[in-house]
Formats: structure tokens, sequence, C-alpha cells
């Protein structure tokens, strides 16, 4: 169900305002009113997200990266927000939003259709639902500069799968990868050689040498591969 802006604002404040009875006055109302202003911007806006509950087989997790709020910026609606503490939830392909006081275990599920790009630190992540037709997947795509020509999308997702243990079921979280090139104005499906190939013939005895040699090199992944290989190709 969608919580729409004025709610959620008061939702927040009234969950907030049950943590606070123990602050000094002046603290509380300082923190009230940073509160207030900063859920006021146009991007506090969208479905209440509630943390997984899950116990974990391991230590992998339903996020991008940390299984926690990291630094970013988000382009919604045609402006850049800084300063902001999200993550991305990759098993539901939601971009998520901390609000903005101490209150754990709750945040912000953004629109995809306001979201054109966003940062979680230095990497950046971009809508195509509107670029290219295999780019239909819901979510988002890393994008990696490669040269000023071309550019590496790569939607990354997460499944789970459980696991009965005499005391609950845990759950264990796996990486798969798509890729998408972009090559000037073209966009083409990477997923195998010969997608690499139709993309940059002229490079066919470098990217032959490359994969020839692909299990000899440390790659944690197919995106780490992915990106050593264009690189290799000085494109």
């Amino acid at each position: 169900m969608i919580l729409f802006k004025n709610y959620y604002v008061v939702i927040l404040l009234l969950l907030f305002t049950s943590h606070c009875f123990s602050q000094d006055s002046n603290d509380y109302y300082t923190t009230y009113d940073s509160i207030v202003n900063k859920v006021n911007l146009p991007v506090y806006n969208g479905i209440l997200y509630q943390d997984l509950d899950y116990h974990a087989k391991d230590s992998s997790h339903p996020y991008f990266n940390e299984n926690k709020y990291a630094e970013g910026s988000v382009y919604h609606i045609n402006q850049w927000y800084n300063d902001l503490e999200i993550k991305y939830d990759l098993l539901t392909q939601v971009l998520v939003l901390s609000p903005p006081s101490s209150i754990k275990n709750i945040g912000i599920e953004l629109n995809q259709e306001n979201i054109k790009a966003f940062y979680i630190g230095s990497i950046k992540f971009v809508n195509l639902s509107n670029k290219f037709d295999s780019a239909k997947e819901k979510g988002y795509y890393r994008q990696d500069k490669i040269s000023n020509q071309i550019d590496l999308f790569t939607h990354i997702s997460k499944t789970s799968k459980e696991f009965i243990t005499s005391r609950n079921v845990e759950l264990k979280f796996y990486t798969s990868y798509n890729f998408i090139l972009k090559k000037g104005g073209q966009y083409y499906t990477l997923n195998d050689k010969d997608d690499l190939l139709t993309a940059l013939p002229h490079k066919k005895d470098q990217i032959d040498k490359l994969y020839k040699n692909r299990s000899k090199a440390s790659h944690k992944n197919d995106l780490e591969f992915n990106l050593f290989l264009l690189k290799s190709l000085n494109l």
C-alpha cells in the first residue's frame, strides 16, 4: 500500500517522539526541527520499507555491497539529493532511503519511475528501463565507464535459498549478473564471448586471447572479469 508523504511524516515523527522523552529539551527540539526540514524534501516520498527478517546461513545478505545503509546521492525527479543514507535491496530490486532519525529497521522504498540515477559511495547506478529493450528487468544497472565511447552496464540481482536447521530456517543469498555494453549510441547484450565479438569485431584476436587465459586469472565473479577484459582492450 502506498504511504503518502504527509502520513509518512506523521508516522515518522510519532515514532521519533516515542524514542526521545528522556532527551534534553533543547536537543530534542533541535533534532525535531532537523527531521521535519529533511523529510519535507521531495525525495522522502515512497512506500514504507521493512527490513527483511532472516537468519543468514553465512555472511551473505540481500543488499548491494554491505548489509547496512551507506552514504549516497539520488537523482530524483530532475534533481540530485546528496548526503543521504541509502541501500539497494538486490533481492526485491528496490532502492531504500533511510529516514533522518535513529529509528531502526524502517526505510522508504523509492519509486523507480522517479529515480534516474544514484550513487552508493563512488559507484553509480542508472535506470535504463526507457533506454534499451533488453533493460526491462526491474531495478537499476551499475554503470562503469570504460572509455569515452564504451560503458558497461551491469544488472545485479540476488536470489535466496532456504536451509532448514534444528533451530530455524536459514537463508543463503546468491548473486547473479546480466550485462549490457554501450558503444557510442548502440546497446548490446553481453552474456558471452559471441556477444562481445558482435559489439567489438575489430578486437577479435585480443578477445580470443583473453578468454583463453581466463582460467589463469583471478577474478571473483563475471563482473570483475568483464571489467578486466574491457579495460585490457584499450578501447
